[in-house]
């Protein structure tokens, strides 16, 4: 039986926004099913890139069709309004409990500007990117890294969180990573790579 899109691929998450069948059972038919697409529109915060950028995915409910889901920590959330911050709203919710939401949401807390125009106000010295919980949530985000447990590798996900980076697997870039603070992927690491 497929598994499904794997969601911590963030063009899955996107492509979850185009449309979701779900069984909604009915007195004649108990496998019924009908399709659900984002019902707000693009002038909205809550776009669906932004709301995959912010680690969620479609997941509408028959009584909650904007509902979104964490690929992460499986959080869900709906009835959004038209100002809601999906890093925000993300970040508020399940800090505690979600890597995503520590390593890549809090960020938007922190960043002011855009582009080359970007500055950091860290609130609060447990935001900064050399703190423990910051490291702790970047490590957290690898999964199935090709370089842990190699000897003499130098590019475990250890070293990559330490760096700065968070796993951002792709189809056909499995190996994937990317740095919020600077806005850079890098990809074909080798076990000698040193990512600092």
């Amino acid at each position: 039986m497929d598994a499904g899109p794997d969601y911590a691929y963030l063009t899955h998450r996107v492509d979850s926004f185009k449309g979701r069948k779900i069984v909604v059972p009915t007195a004649r038919n108990p496998r019924a099913t009908k399709t659900y697409h984002w019902p707000h529109p693009e002038s909205w915060e809550p776009t669906p890139r932004a709301l995959a950028a912010a680690g969620f995915f479609f997941a509408p409910e028959p009584n909650s069709v904007d509902r979104v889901e964490c690929f992460c920590c499986g959080k869900g959330l709906g009835s959004w309004e038209k100002t809601d911050n999906p890093f925000q709203e993300h970040y508020e919710r399940a800090e505690d409990e979600c890597a995503w939401a520590a390593a890549r949401c809090t960020l938007e807390k922190d960043r002011k500007g855009k582009g080359k125009n970007v500055t950091w106000k860290f609130a609060t010295e447990d935001r900064i990117p050399t703190d423990q919980a910051r490291y702790e949530a970047r490590l957290q985000t690898f999964r199935d890294w090709p370089f842990d447990g190699v000897k003499g590798s130098t590019c475990t996900s250890e070293d990559l969180a330490r760096a700065g980076f968070i796993h951002t697997p792709e189809p056909g870039s499995e190996d994937l990573t990317t740095c919020f603070y600077c806005d850079r992927e890098l990809g074909g690491w080798t076990m000698h790579d040193d990512p600092l």
